[in-house]
């Protein structure tokens, strides 16, 4: 058998002097690439990733949102535990004596809140002690003055004599309505607003919140005389209905709208979404 070693038309030119009219090697076949996406097939293209886009954005959102729900719960149980701790540890409260005295007047629980910055709403209680979160706050951090210079009530570690800190919240360093605890003490929520904090101060065992004491807000519509979010009724020093939690202590967030509603039921709109420390 013969063998041939393959050799180019330009060897053969070389060794013959001439270049045959045909090659015995099959030509190279030329392959064409294209260039680029033509215009309709990038408009295709943009068109899919629109709608992808848009089928994955409220899926993303009510991921962001229930992150933020959970982080405010897993908030208001530590805030929870810190108040309970610091109770057990002194025998009372961290709040100032013109709060206990303000409640004590009225045979009264105060609700340490603030305002909802967006509605300016304020969350208040009966004893008209109006105040923000941020005095608890700073027993309960053992602060002797806030981050913008005002003393607070624990001067001197008066309220805090070992000097224990009793949580260990995110402290942003603002005061524009930021997440956490801001140079002005007050305890925000995910979305920027006080958090609500009731504290047993008439010593009965029960907090009654200014916000959910309110029949129009805690009553079941369907059962007269049955509270809302796990409330009991009752009746306070002056005769007037309300609802209270079996709990010392309560915080609550306005939940994601930032908003409420004292003419309408905790569960509708806009209450429906705040979030609850003593609601599991």
């Amino acid at each position: 058998m013969m063998h041939y070693d393959p050799v180019s038309l330009a060897s053969l030119k070389t060794k013959f002097g001439f270049t045959p009219l045909f090659s015995p090697f099959p030509p190279v076949q030329q392959h064409r690439y294209s260039k680029g996406m033509t215009l309709v097939e990038l408009l295709v293209v943009v068109a899919v990733i629109g709608v992808l886009a848009a089928m994955m954005l409220p899926a993303l959102t009510r991921v962001g949102r229930q992150s933020k729900v959970q982080r405010a719960r897993l908030e208001e149980a530590q805030l929870v535990s810190g108040i309970s701790e610091y109770q057990s540890l002194y025998g009372r409260f961290p709040v100032s004596d013109e709060a206990i005295k303000a409640a004590g007047a009225l045979d009264e629980d105060v609700t340490f809140g603030g305002v909802i910055e967006e509605t300016g709403t304020w969350v208040a209680g009966p004893s008209l002690y109006l105040t923000n979160n941020a005095e608890v706050m700073a027993v309960l951090l053992d602060l002797e003055s806030y981050g913008d210079g005002a003393p607070t009530i624990n001067r001197s570690h008066l309220k805090n004599p070992r000097g224990d800190k009793f949580l260990n919240p995110n402290m942003p360093g603002g005061t524009n309505a930021a997440p956490g605890v801001g140079v002005d003490g007050i305890y925000r929520d995910p979305w920027g607003s006080p958090y609500a904090v009731t504290l047993d101060l008439n010593g009965d065992g029960r907090a009654r919140d200014f916000f959910y004491r309110e029949p129009a807000v805690s009553e079941d519509p369907q059962a007269p005389g049955r509270g809302l979010n796990g409330l009991f009724r009752s009746v306070d020093g002056r005769g007037n209905v309300c609802f209270e939690a079996t709990v010392p202590v309560m915080v609550w967030s306005a939940g994601p709208d930032r908003r409420l509603d004292t003419k309408e039921k905790a569960n509708r709109e806009p209450n429906r979404d705040n979030i609850l420390s003593w609601q599991k």
